[in-house]
């Protein structure tokens, strides 16, 4: 196990993960250092440049679309860059998989949980439901975020987590 590299990616990673959580922020600070320190641990250690570059502009391409969706922040989107650097496209494919999954979890179970949600399944078609839903989608693109969003930088936290301590138990089944 690379002691240097789990720690240089994880532990940037969990702090962006709960200051998200907490605050709904992500640092520039703590990113710009993860990403540039991956850069330094690849060129001298892992796997190259061109590694991490690739893994940085796919972490770029899906954060930001996901930024013009106004499905993630700006700051998901450059911890996508940084945790790119690190993992490189494979690794990052599998995180940004897990951390979309976990949540689409977080967000069923935190509707399913509001009382308004239930009231108005009972009372109204989900046919019905479903376009009044869609009237609600924002149109301006640089509206803030709402209060109750889930935080992704936590959802990809917990993935990245999950796939580095799975990756060598699975083996080469996914990788």
């Amino acid at each position: 196990m690379d002691y240097i590299f789990y720690s240089g990616l994880l532990a940037p990673v969990t702090i962006c993960g709960i200051t998200d959580l907490r605050k709904g922020v992500i640092k520039n600070q703590v990113v710009f250092v993860t990403a540039v320190m991956g850069l330094i641990y690849h060129m001298a250690l892992g796997q190259g440049l061109v590694y991490s570059l690739t893994g940085a502009l796919i972490g770029f391409i899906a954060g930001y679309i996901g930024y013009r969706v106004k499905g993630v922040a700006a700051g998901d989107l450059k911890l996508l860059v940084a945790m790119g650097v690190w993992l490189g496209v494979f690794d990052l494919y599998w995180v940004l998989f897990t951390g979309s999954v976990i949540g689409v979890i977080w967000g069923t179970v935190k509707l399913l949980m509001h009382k308004d949600f239930m009231a108005t399944i009972k009372e109204t078609a989900n046919i019905r439901y479903g376009v009044a839903c869609l009237r609600r989608i924002p149109e301006d693109l640089d509206a803030p975020l709402p209060k109750d969003a889930i935080p992704f930088g936590t959802c990809l936290a917990l993935a990245s987590w999950m796939v580095l301590i799975l990756k060598p138990v699975m083996g080469g089944f996914f990788w």
